[in-house]
């Protein structure tokens, strides 16, 4: 969570144009990941692995809560930015909308389980080297 609050502090004085979007994705990702691990109680890998998931599905899920609220964008509207997204990332025609959002997602599902998953490693070499006992063998 610290991680993310600080993430989200650093794209506060970042260059360019709209940046309110980005940090709200930013300390939402943290916190969903915060919550997953929070309630998981032991820390295991399967839970890295989920709170890394559910962390970057959330990119899919954000439009749809700071384009209305934020941006004045309708729910319509940021459908079908996301099915154009989509439809242009996978290459499916535009008018398989089921697809095009379970693959969407599944990528997304995806590459935050990859990062969850490596996140474990990282976070065990980080005890080790800190001189503590590693994740999944703390009593």
């Amino acid at each position: 969570l610290f991680i993310g609050v600080i993430a989200m502090l650093l794209k506060l004085f970042s260059l360019g144009g709209v940046i309110i979007g980005p940090m709200v994705g930013i300390i939402t990702e943290a916190i969903v990941a915060e919550i997953v691990l929070s309630l998981a109680g032991k820390p295991r890998r399967s839970v890295f692995l989920l709170a890394g998931a559910l962390g970057v599905a959330w990119v899919v899920l954000q439009p749809f809560v700071t384009g209305p609220l934020l941006f004045g964008r309708t729910v319509f509207v940021v459908w079908l930015d996301l099915i154009d997204q989509g439809s242009r990332l996978l290459g499916f025609d535009p008018s398989a909308v089921l697809w095009i959002v379970l693959g969407y997602l599944a990528i997304h599902l995806a590459l935050g389980g990859l990062v969850g998953w490596l996140s474990w490693d990282i976070a065990r070499m980080l005890q080790t080297r800190l001189g503590r006992p590693a994740l999944g063998t703390i009593k």
